[in-house]
């Protein structure tokens, strides 16, 4: 018997979560030829780290012991704090006693008050029939243990680091009603900074937000129209 398939938010790792009691899921999966088998009880572990996951330091969350057959959307009852990072498995109980236990799986929370947390300002300019390209130069003065990107714009972008493309989304962040709704996207770009000078960067385009919508090739419906 196998637990596979461990999902938060019906998601694989996902990062920058904003619900502070995500809820979890995984497979119970038996024994090929095996029909009797089934889950009779869980308990779910969290930690900060996945050697503190590993060594049985569940500093996050313990559920206990829950006799149950549920294997879906249970909710995460742990500490929840902006950029904080999950590392959790699940062990479950069969129906003669016997434990299984899953392997590691991870998420992390975004901007839980992104009214109160989101510090930076959109980057403005006059849009163009060119694609806007933006560059800026930081320095990293000793070795980080952790990096997070949080990023959006109005229209479509793409951000790079040290001259690679982060992430592999395209089209961020998605179309939204722009009046209500504005996605952002979270990135863990450790790997791609390195200790000394850094260039960071961003592709721009209209997007939905200032080009072509809807099927009468109107243009700027919530922005003022290109020219």
């Amino acid at each position: 018997m196998k637990l596979r398939y461990l999902r938060c938010e019906s998601r694989k790792n996902p990062l920058g979560i904003d619900p502070k009691k995500p809820r979890l899921g995984w497979k119970f999966e038996a024994s090929e030829g095996c029909f009797d088998e089934k889950q009779t009880a869980y308990r779910i572990v969290a930690s900060s780290s996945a050697g503190g996951l590993e060594g049985g330091d569940y500093d996050r969350w313990d559920s206990g012991r829950v006799d149950s057959y549920d294997s879906l959307a249970i909710a995460y009852d742990g500490t929840a704090q902006s950029h904080q990072q999950v590392f959790w498995k699940v062990l479950v109980w069969d129906q003669d006693g016997q434990q299984i236990e899953s392997e590691c799986a991870h998420f992390s929370f975004g901007l839980l008050d992104s009214a109160a947390e989101w510090c930076a300002d959109f980057i403005r300019f006059f849009w163009n029939p060119s694609t806007p390209l933006l560059r800026k130069t930081f320095r990293v003065e000793k070795a980080l243990r952790r990096a997070v990107l949080y990023s959006t714009a109005l229209g479509v972008y793409e951000m790079h680091l040290n001259g690679s493309k982060v992430g592999i989304d395209r089209l961020a962040p998605g179309w939204t009603d722009y009046n209500h709704t504005l996605y952002y996207q979270t990135y863990e770009v450790l790997d791609q900074i390195a200790v000394g000078d850094n260039v960071i960067g961003g592709i721009l385009g209209a997007g939905w937000y200032a080009g072509y919508f809807g099927p009468f090739e109107d243009k700027g419906y919530w922005a003022l129209p290109l020219t």
